[in-house]
């Protein structure tokens, strides 16, 4: 199984105020490889979590400018958040990501 995921508008730009979660679901014993391929956010975060909420094990966060950070998940599921403050005031590009199913 794979699959890819975004901030709304990449590489255009998010819009201010941007709350997204997503929710990655692998079955049996398999595992997540999450590969953020670039991510261009400033100040603001993605948080990666093992389990289907926020209260699941947290396995990363991203912020800034960054190139190819990859997560594996723990467990078959991962939730993922990108929130903005709504003040930032300059625009960024946002990320993109891609995920496939992997046996660890």
């Amino acid at each position: 199984m794979s699959g890819t995921f975004s901030s709304p508008n990449y590489p255009l730009g998010y819009p201010v105020g941007t709350n997204c979660t997503w929710t990655l679901v692998t079955y049996g014993p398999e595992k997540l490889m999450i590969t953020f391929h670039r991510v261009q956010i400033g100040d603001e975060q993605i948080i990666v979590y093992d389990g289907d909420s926020e209260q699941g094990n947290y396995l990363g966060v991203l912020t800034g400018n960054q190139r190819e950070k990859v997560v594996y998940t723990e467990g078959n599921v991962a939730f993922i958040t990108f929130r903005t403050t709504g003040d930032n005031q300059y625009q960024r590009a946002g990320f993109n990501a891609s995920f496939i199913t992997v046996y660890l």
